[in-house]
């Protein structure tokens, strides 16, 4: 009866040992499945994201005409797609969008600040 006892015993833990690892590794490949397709979705949102960026065009030269609520709305709008948040880096491509004469006011009054 003891030997009935421990095969039986033995029988048990190996039932909810297999069912243990089954269901870890139902939950492994649940896991790998959903990272695959959250790194798809990633890969997807960068292509839109490019692609976005692609087809927006820059702002135009700002001068001193520009109407500058429309045009800095627009810049931002730039820089948002295009992923730049830096403060250094807006401010250096802000200056490439500038005509002479607004570039040369705008240094003069930076310069003045400092």
């Amino acid at each position: 009866m003891i030997f009935l006892d421990s095969i039986l015993r033995w029988v048990k833990y190996e039932k909810w040992h297999h069912s243990f690892y089954s269901k870890i590794e139902a939950t492994k490949q649940a896991v790998v499945k959903t990272t695959k397709i959250l790194i798809e979705q990633s890969i997807s949102q960068q292509k839109e994201g490019r692609t976005m960026a692609n087809s927006m065009r820059a702002p135009s030269v700002f001068n001193l005409e520009t109407y500058v609520d429309l045009w800095l709305a627009r810049f931002d709008s730039y820089l948002e797609i295009n992923r730049i948040f830096a403060d250094i880096d807006k401010i250096n491509i802000l200056g490439s969008y500038l005509d002479d004469t607004t570039f040369k006011l705008v240094d003069s009054l930076v310069h003045e600040e400092i």
